[in-house]
């Protein structure tokens, strides 16, 4: 189906962006009547708006149907082995990270026919690095399995300590710590695990240490809370000893 679209701004590399206007005929003869019917209507000058479509040479089209102007720029740079868009835009293919495709724009299936014709002409760009593929996709595997297998020791072993209002001694390592700038100023966001493999979260203005750094202190439980199935202590009012 030819279409008829028109300029409607350019992108932040320069090339032009064109908006659709109405659909048209599969036939590029009766196209252009429709498409000159309709800038006519509109008050357009048909000769500087159409003098580029020539309905006796569109053999030249990449794939039927495909007369978006944009997606022809972006077949013709393909073709050429040139990303024509995205972070890697104006590279050449086959230099790209691997783990771009397998990561993302694939999302981890090179072997997959895309129905979307740029997506597709890209697949078969980047078929001939199947191993380099494959290789990144099975390191994600490994990678996701060891982390599930984290995740239920954590779940095994961490328990609830104390009850709400209990002030308790705690020795534990901190694991993650993040600081957070808000209205009120920084406060920091922190998980503790101790030896038991009991869970701790704190969220508040004490700075309690770096991560990987074993601390001692004094909490208040606030409450009992879980996290992807792992139990966790939230304390409050913490006060590290000397």
């Amino acid at each position: 189906m030819y279409t008829l679209r028109q300029l409607n701004g350019y992108h932040h590399d320069g090339s032009e962006f064109f908006a659709f206007v109405k659909n048209l005929s599969r036939d590029p003869h009766e196209a252009l009547r429709k498409a000159q019917d309709h800038i006519r209507a509109e008050g357009g000058d048909v000769d500087t708006l159409l003098e580029d479509f020539n309905p006796e040479k569109v053999s030249g089209l990449n794939t039927w149907g495909e007369c978006n102007p944009e997606r022809q720029a972006d077949l013709n740079l393909i073709a050429k082995g040139t990303m024509p868009f995205g972070k890697y835009f104006g590279q050449a293919i086959s230099d790209i990270p691997i783990d771009y495709f397998a990561n993302w724009y694939l999302d981890g299936d090179i072997d997959s026919k895309r129905s979307d014709t740029v997506k597709e002409n890209i697949r078969l760009q980047v078929i001939s690095r199947r191993d380099e593929f494959m290789a990144v996709v099975e390191a994600n595997k490994a990678a996701q399995a060891r982390r599930d297998a984290e995740l239920e020791a954590k779940r095994s072993k961490s328990s609830h300590v104390g009850q709400a209002g209990d002030r308790i001694d705690i020795t534990a390592t901190i694991t993650v710590v993040k600081a957070v700038d808000g209205f009120y100023g920084i406060s920091y966001f922190t998980i503790l695990e101790n030896s038991k493999g009991d869970v701790f979260k704190y969220f508040g203005s004490a700075e309690l240490g770096e991560k990987g750094q074993t601390i001692t202190m004094k909490a208040t439980v606030k409450d009992h809370a879980e996290y992807q199935g792992v139990d966790q202590t939230v304390i409050n009012r913490p006060k590290l000893s000397k």
